[in-house]
């Protein structure tokens, strides 16, 4: 069963030109892609339609059936909403540190919460998701970790995106949760780009355990690997979001 209403619109960019930054910047242009215009206000909305759009294609799940899958939060939001929009209900298995943020708009969309200890990190919460949806009548494992359609939708749409709407790619900056999103970016890229730099940007205080699909395909990519501290990204913040900080210049336009 395909479902129109899991279509989402194509995202904005926003320039910024290094300029405005630093006079001594020299005439390249960093270009925001706002996934933040998606429903649930984060890029895991892509990887959700598109993971529970592979399901009731291929009708594994019945109605009033229950969508399974570990999350450290915001793929477990997305998951929720669109299983909600559609009549479906979703379980998400969480680290016991996930933010009470994510717990609060899990619960929000209709979720249901199964916590476990911080210290198995991702492949611990994979492993109780897909145990407890096979115990279940009429549920169904997401597995966004180990889905290769991960990756796909992120070749597909994220991807195709970029390159229609920016010209001459010197580099793609990202940050890395199941892998999904950089290594799927990073594949298109490399195709018309060779020679195209992928960074991973990660917090220096935070732990990064990476999952199935990054520990297999990231190494083809070659991918550079930034630390950034937290009081870093506070001032970067203020700083684009100031109105005189920096001048955005809108592509809304190529959306």
């Amino acid at each position: 069963m395909f479902s129109p209403f899991l279509r989402l619109r194509k995202t904005p960019l926003r320039k910024i030109s290094l300029r405005r930054l630093s006079p001594l910047s020299d005439d390249r242009n960093i270009f925001l892609k706002l996934e933040n215009c998606h429903p649930t206000g984060t890029v895991k909305d892509r990887a959700a339609c598109w993971l529970i759009q592979k399901a009731l294609t291929h009708n594994t799940l019945a109605p009033r059936g229950i969508f399974v899958d570990a999350s450290a939060g915001n793929f477990g939001v997305s998951l929720c909403y669109f299983a909600r929009k559609l009549g479906y209900r979703a379980t998400i298995v969480l680290s016991e540190n996930t933010s009470r943020e994510h717990r609060d708009r899990i619960k929000k969309f209709g979720g249901n919460i199964l916590l476990t200890s911080e210290e198995g990190g991702e492949n611990a919460m994979r492993a109780v998701a897909k145990e407890y949806a096979m115990r279940q009548h009429n549920a169904y494992f997401v597995d966004q970790y180990g889905d290769l359609e991960s990756i796909c939708v992120h070749e597909q749409t994220t991807a195709v995106e970029i390159l229609e709407q920016v010209p001459n790619i010197s580099a793609f900056v990202t940050v890395a949760g199941s892998g999904g999103l950089i290594i799927g970016v990073g594949r298109r890229l490399r195709e018309i780009y060779p020679r195209v730099a992928i960074i991973r940007a990660k917090c220096t205080n935070m732990p990064f355990t990476p999952g199935p699909l990054y520990q297999q395909y990231a190494a083809d990519l070659d991918i550079i690997e930034i630390g950034i501290d937290n009081g870093y990204l506070e001032h970067a913040r203020s700083v684009l979001s100031h109105p005189l900080g920096v001048r955005w210049e809108s592509m809304d336009t190529l959306s």
